[in-house]
């Protein structure tokens, strides 16, 4: 569970930072490559085999990202730190035999501790300067990104 919140953590600042550093392109990169890393993971430390479908699709999908990182012209960092970061949390998912919404609790009361820590003393901006609209959709994107990574936890399974 440490190790998962660790790995969810990492894809969360590795994307923000990303988004703020103008490096949005370079973050799509990162989840468009994470699925085929996540499937190579699973052949890897699952034993799953691939039927003869699943590896022409995976091929294809290899020959796809291929193509977008030859336009992007490289492969940045940020996009292998979004990739592994976020497959290998899958990974670790995959063998927590927690429910989702339990797992993904535990998962946010270990980075809760390093969030108010940061909103208190290292963020710019002070809480007590957002206005109650800034406050509610600070709220709310936690409600908008719990959801959808509560489904994929429980997809996993």
């Amino acid at each position: 569970m440490v190790l998962a919140s660790v790995f969810i953590t990492l894809n969360w600042i590795a994307y923000i930072w990303a988004v703020t550093h103008h490096q949005a392109t370079e973050a799509s990169l990162g989840y468009y490559v994470m699925p085929l890393v996540s499937i190579v993971l699973s052949v890897l430390f699952l034993k799953e085999s691939l039927t003869r479908a699943t590896r022409l699709a995976l091929l294809l999908a290899a020959v796809g990202v291929a193509i977008l990182i030859y336009q992007t012209g490289s492969l940045p960092t940020i996009t292998l730190i979004l990739t592994f970061s976020f497959a290998l949390y899958g990974l670790i998912k995959k063998g927590i035999s927690l429910s989702s919404d339990v797992a993904m609790l535990f998962e946010s009361g270990m980075i809760l501790p390093l969030s108010v820590l940061y909103l208190l003393f290292g963020s710019t901006t002070s809480l007590s300067q957002l206005l109650l609209r800034e406050t509610v959709l600070v709220i709310l994107s936690g409600v908008v990104t719990a959801i959808p990574l509560l489904l994929f936890s429980e997809g996993v399974k």
